[in-house]
């Protein structure tokens, strides 16, 4: 009796057990699934959030500090200046667009909101910059306009405006004041979408200077895809 009641327990258990197992077989496949998208997406957000490294030290890009600190005396772009000359009295906003860039194409729904937001202040002027995979300025320059953008738009040949002002990625941004004096290089925000109010920077700096205030944040690293590497 004793034997048939521990045969019937060891039976109870070892269906227990299987049904136990049949239930976290698809709990275990779910939760590494899970996981492992949870983990790609992470990684994947995460690289608009990392800082594109810059040339080497010894590069001639190097240095938009320097820029900044000498603003007053830095020859501008024949380009830029030029287009300032055009709209005197206005702030400019020079703004770096690759083509290609996923990074570039994230950033125009700002730069679309900085033109309806700021059109009666600030004047607009994108630089397209070419890049390794670049073709021609016709190619390049269709890729700008296949994205229905709007506003005065430029070919940076071999980089030459951005290799001046030590602009080294895109999407990245340059204010001017009315007086020519560059007042912020960098990037348009932290992440993507440019969606972080409290890193708005080119927001930031434009609302200083047009509030006669000093722009306290000048220059921020640049997110995106480096344009130039040498």
């Amino acid at each position: 009796m004793a034997k048939q009641r521990l045969t019937i327990a060891q039976t109870i258990v070892s269906e227990w057990q299987r049904d136990l197992t049949k239930s976290l077989i698809p709990f275990a496949i779910v939760t590494c699934w899970l996981g492992a998208t949870a983990a790609g997406f992470w990684q994947l957000e995460m690289r608009y959030f990392r800082p594109v490294t810059g040339p080497a030290p010894h590069s001639k890009i190097s240095g938009s500090h320097d820029v900044l600190k000498n603003s007053n005396s830095v020859a501008l772009p024949l380009m830029i200046s030029q287009f300032a000359d055009e709209n005197p009295g206005k702030i400019i906003l020079v703004n770096f667009w690759a083509p290609g860039c996923a990074c570039s194409r994230f950033n125009e729904a700002h730069f679309r909101d900085l033109q309806l937001e700021q059109s009666h202040n600030v004047a607009f002027l994108t630089l397209v910059e070419p890049t390794n995979g670049s073709l021609t300025e016709n190619a390049d320059m269709n890729s700008w306009r296949d994205r229905n953008l709007s506003g005065a738009v430029l070919w940076d040949k071999n980089n030459d405006a951005a290799r001046t002002l030590k602009v080294w990625a895109a999407p990245a941004a340059v204010v001017l004041d009315s007086e020519k004096t560059i007042r912020y290089i960098g990037a348009y925000n932290a992440g993507r979408f440019c969606s972080q109010h409290q890193t708005a920077w080119v927001d930031i700096a434009i609302n200083a200077i047009e509030q006669n205030k000093e722009v306290t944040l000048k220059r921020t690293v640049f997110f995106g895809c480096q344009t130039v590497h040498s």
